[in-house]
């Protein structure tokens, strides 16, 4: 009974568990995946494609000239064994090959996290802004209803009312696109992941240092392994035009009965091979200068990166310092609903001056909100353009 209690236990545990690791739908995780297994086979083929495939033969020859067939079965090899160090390159070539395909592989997959959590971010961002669009509804259809009395009663004109009824008209119009916002970014999401949107944990993110975003920075580390790429396909395309040594050989069965030679025999030899091509200074002017321009797009990646980053600590400092002055109104606001409220309770102010100004402070409030998940978006939009992303889905 214990242990059919444990085994039941496990499985929930374990499932749960994996429910955590599956943000992202499988299908896409599944593409990623089969995208790695075959940029690892790539990689495998290029470092092994200098060695020769062995050649099986076999012929079977009669004519009118002969009495007897002949068969010849035989295998052949023609193995380069020396390139000028154009050997060592193509592995080495494979291997920074795998690195910046692996790399490109992990900013795709990180990009999806990113999509996914400022995707969230934002759709609680806009359930924010339609409670705000709700109490400010609120306060111009207040506004509207006073304003038609004192249209009435000839304590306003026209225009004061029409004023009134174009800002509800606007607010109105404001909750329809929020409304239509929200249903757009739930199937946006919902395109990311199967999960329950209200059932997935929105990690808190916090600022990486400017050194931690250099280091860790996929395209950054994309560029560099381009430019590595191609300073390994110069060495090697420089190499092709050096001596190269082959070895060549042969080991079968003949059958002469013309010569009466019926047994095994083999041969071997070597070959050096050196080149002679008319193009080769300009094949490699065009191999380097590919070299020279990867090198120079890494210090404009750079550039473009660290700008990057100094904008979005920026705009991370622009929302705290509104932070201040939204918290600076509340704070008016706390105040002038005491005042207020104690000027109802005596009948001098009307309970529509309390409700507006509550209603103010609330929107406010929401302010506050906003601003703390605007933060959080520029955070995630660092931290999943480096290997620090990975911290939040493994």
């Amino acid at each position: 009974m214990f242990k059919t209690l444990f085994i039941i236990f496990f499985f929930l545990t374990f499932n749960l568990f994996a429910s955590d690791k599956t943000l992202i739908r499988l299908n896409k995780q599944d593409i990623i995946n089969e995208q790695k297994k075959e940029v690892e086979a790539n990689a495998q083929k290029l470092k092994y494609d200098w060695i020769a495939p062995l050649n099986l033969s076999s012929s079977y020859t009669k004519s009118n000239t002969n009495d007897d067939a002949i068969s010849d079965t035989s295998i052949n090899l023609n193995q380069d064994i020396f390139r000028s160090g154009g050997i060592i390159y193509k592995i080495d070539y494979a291997n920074v090959k795998l690195q910046n395909a692996l790399e490109s592989l992990a900013l795709a997959n990180t990009s999806m996290y990113q999509e996914l959590f400022t995707g969230l971010l934002e759709y609680k961002k806009l359930r924010s802004m339609l409670k705000q669009n709700h109490f400010t509804l609120q306060n111009t259809e207040i506004d509207v209803f006073l304003k038609t009395q004192q249209y009435e009663t000839g304590d306003a004109d026209i225009t004061e009312l029409n004023r009134a009824l174009r800002e509800k008209n606007a607010a109105l119009k404001l909750k329809l696109t929020a409304k239509q916002a929200l249903i757009e970014k739930e199937i946006a999401l919902k395109k990311l992941t199967d999960r329950e949107l209200d059932s997935i944990d929105i990690p808190k993110f916090e600022l990486i240092s400017e050194d931690e975003y250099k280091e860790a920075n996929y395209n950054l580390l994309v560029a560099s392994t381009n430019k590595e790429l191609s300073d390994k396909e110069y060495k090697i395309t420089k190499s092709s035009y050096l001596p190269t040594v082959s070895i060549n050989g042969a080991y079968g069965y003949m059958d002469n009965p013309n010569i009466n030679f019926n047994d095994d025999y083999y041969t071997i030899g070597a070959t050096l091979n050196m080149p002679l091509d008319f193009n080769t200074k300009v094949t490699l002017q065009e191999s380097k200068a590919i070299y020279m321009q990867n090198s120079l797009k890494i210090q404009e990646s750079k550039i473009d990166e660290m700008a990057s980053y100094e904008a979005g600590v920026s705009k991370i400092e622009n929302y705290k310092q509104h932070k201040e002055v939204t918290q600076d109104n509340i704070e008016l606001y706390t105040k002038l609903i005491d005042i207020t409220d104690k000027a109802v309770k005596s009948g001098l102010k009307t309970g529509y001056d309390l409700q507006t100004l509550q209603n103010t402070k609330k929107i406010d409030e929401l302010e506050l909100d906003i601003s703390d998940i605007n933060i959080q978006i520029e955070l995630a939009k660092l931290i999943f353009t480096t290997k620090k992303g990975e911290n939040y889905y493994e």
